[in-house]
């Protein structure tokens, strides 16, 4: 396929350039098939087995005579851009470059070959995928027109991550030691701790400690099929995630400089990703509602009580007692 130069990946808030506006929105239509379900651009969630050998396809429904139009509007000569297909692996410092095509005649469907580059394309942690249009010739500088190259002139990126059990965190004992080294209260029952961060993490069990009282964890541990083990288990797990997802919109806030967050934003966020889609199907609700509910902690934990049966476990726990 040919060398591809370096591609330029920084954000910029501010770009001041013709037309550029019309370019940027032209791949907008495009779509990654999963085993033949379509999926926009943003996060892409599926189980481990699916994200390292399903067959993956871009589709391209866009027509060349458009694309061409569009960079025309930025005075930038066709002949300098390429209509690429690049992947990059989660927590790896590896890449590779799917498809390098002329704008005039590309074709409208990529088929990801994985045997290519299995350290990416096979990584279990995930990976992204971007279809974009390239700027590949350095420009003479004229004012109002791109000339680096590797810019970016239009791209969508799908981040593809695995499934995990979102309850699944398991609680150290809460001593004494750590209670006043976290300056907590003395008769304090549990604590989560979360990373700043976390949204960066490539393995959510780093960035997150789950604190339970020694002996209340003992207990459970000894009896974890007893129901007020249950019930305690189920309740943590509600904190953790409450907690969990709140600083993760934290975390997006800080890193996009908008107080708003949306399910396209968690497309640079795979672990984000991957955990608000799966509260998301938890408490059936859409991606854009869950991200909208934890910005109110208590109310997703509410929310999360009520998904895990935390009042019937109550119940029971309170009966058996």
């Amino acid at each position: 396929m040919g060398g591809l130069v370096s591609i330029r990946t920084e954000q910029y808030s501010v770009r001041p350039f013709k037309g550029l506006t019309d370019v940027s929105q032209i791949l907008k239509p495009v779509r990654l098939a999963v085993k033949g379900n379509d999926h926009q651009p943003g996060a892409v969630v599926l189980p481990e087995e699916e994200l390292v050998e399903s067959q993956l396809t871009v589709r391209i429904p866009v027509s060349a005579d458009s694309v061409l139009a569009a960079i025309e509007s930025t005075g930038i000569p066709e002949v300098d851009c390429k209509l690429v297909v690049v992947a990059n692996a989660n927590g790896l410092r590896a890449s590779t470059v799917i498809a390098q095509m002329p704008v005039d005649a590309f074709t409208d469907e990529v088929v990801i070959d994985r045997s290519t580059m299995p350290l990416v394309l096979q990584n279990k942690s995930g990976f992204k995928l971007t279809v974009a249009i390239v700027l590949l010739t350095q420009l003479q500088p004229v004012p109002m027109r791109p000339h680096l190259a590797g810019t970016w002139l239009a791209k969508e990126t799908w981040s593809l991550s695995p499934e995990r059990d979102v309850s699944a965190f398991n609680p150290s004992p809460l001593t004494d030691e750590i209670r006043e080294s976290l300056r907590l209260p003395e008769g304090t029952l549990n604590f989560v701790e979360v990373s700043e961060s976390v949204i960066h993490a490539e393995n959510l069990d780093d960035e997150i400690a789950v604190y339970l009282d020694e002996a209340a964890l003992n207990t459970l541990l000894a009896n974890p099929d007893d129901p007020v083990a249950r019930q305690m288990q189920a309740d943590l797990a509600a904190t953790t995630l409450s907690v969990v997802a709140a600083e993760m919109i934290r975390g997006i806030q800080r890193e996009t400089k908008r107080e708003a967050v949306s399910a396209q934003d968690l497309a640079e966020f795979p672990v984000a990703a991957g955990l608000f889609n799966e509260l998301a199907s938890r408490l059936g609700r859409g991606l854009n509602q869950t991200i909208d509910v934890a910005q109110k902690p208590d109310r997703l934990r509410a929310e999360i009580q009520s998904a895990f049966d935390v009042r019937k476990l109550t119940d029971a726990a309170l009966r058996e007692g």
